[in-house]
C-alpha cells in the first residue's frame, strides 16, 4: 500500500492560468536589463557563488556590492547587475575563463523557461455549487485557475441577485481542457497562537464539488471584430429558452 506522498500515487501534472502583478511586471522589466544566465563549460565542476561572483567582479570591474547572483536552472547560475551597462557588457562577452573555470553568459529571458501562450478564446462559466459565503472575485478566479485567466464576474452574481449559480466571463488558451468540475477546498483561518500555546495539530476545511457549466464560447475571429482593446466591459449572454 502506498504511503501518503509516494510518487507512485501523484499526478503527474497539473495546470494554472495566473495574471501577472505589477510587481511580477517591475520584476521583469529588472530582470531583462540587468541579469543574465551563466552556464561552465568543461566539466561543469561544482563551485559556489562566492567563486562566481570573484570571477565577474575581476573581469568586469564590477564591485561587491554591485552584484548579486543564486544557484539557478537550467543554467547553472543567474547573476544579477546593479549597473545596466555592465550586464551589457557581459552579454557583449559572452565567453571567458577564470583559472580553471569556462563561463558562458547569455542574457536572461523568461521564455527559457516557458512557451508562448495565446488565451484567445472568451467564455462564459457558470459555477454550480459554489458555497455562498465565497460567492467573490478572488474564489472565482481560484476555482478556474486550472484552464482560464479570469475577465469579470457578472455584475448580477457579486450582488447576488441569483444565486443559482455564479456567473463569470473569462479567458482560455483551449475550451476543450476546461474541466467539467472542480474539487474547491476551503480551510479555516489559521489562529494566532499566544506564548505557551500549541498550533492545531490538524488543518482543517471543507471540500466542495463546484460543477463548471460552459455556457458560451467567443471564437478569437469574433472577438477581434467586437472587443474593444483595453477596455474591460461586461457583455451580454444570450437567454436561456424557458
Amino acid at each position: 500500500m502506498a504511503r501518503p506522498g509516494d510518487p507512485e500515487s501523484r499526478p503527474s501534472e497539473t495546470f494554472a492560468v495566473t495574471g501577472s502583478s505589477t510587481d511580477m511586471e517591475e520584476e521583469l522589466e529588472r530582470l531583462s536589463t540587468h541579469a543574465v544566465v551563466v552556464w561552465l563549460g568543461r566539466d561543469r565542476p561544482d563551485v559556489d557563488t562566492d567563486r562566481v561572483s570573484r570571477a565577474f567582479c575581476y573581469e568586469f570591474g564590477v564591485y561587491p556590492n554591485d552584484i548579486s547572483m543564486a544557484r539557478h536552472h537550467p543554467a547553472d547560475f543567474v547573476v544579477i547587475f546593479t549597473r545596466r551597462h555592465h550586464r551589457d557588457a557581459a552579454v557583449e562577452r559572452r565567453d571567458f575563463l577564470y583559472g580553471d573555470l569556462d563561463f558562458h553568459i547569455r542574457r536572461w529571458l523568461p521564455m527559457i523557461q516557458g512557451r508562448k501562450a495565446d488565451l484567445s478564446y472568451h467564455v462564459c462559466l457558470c459555477l454550480e455549487g459554489l458555497p455562498l459565503h465565497a460567492w467573490n472575485e478572488s474564489i472565482a478566479k481560484r476555482t478556474v485557475a486550472r484552464s482560464c485567466d479570469l475577465d469579470y464576474v457578472e455584475e448580477e452574481s457579486l450582488r447576488k441577485k441569483d444565486t443559482r449559480n455564479l456567473n463569470l466571463w473569462a479567458w482560455t488558451e483551449d475550451p476543450s481542457c476546461i474541466p467539467k468540475a472542480t474539487w474547491l477546498t476551503i480551510v479555516g483561518r489559521s489562529l494566532v497562537v499566544h506564548e505557551g500555546g500549541s498550533p492545531s495539530a490538524v488543518h482543517s476545511g471543507s471540500n466542495y464539488h463546484v460543477i463548471v457549466h460552459l455556457d458560451l464560447v467567443e471564437e478569437p475571429l469574433v472577438l477581434r471584430l467586437s472587443v474593444d482593446v483595453g477596455q474591460r466591459r461586461q457583455r451580454a449572454r444570450p437567454k436561456r429558452p424557458s
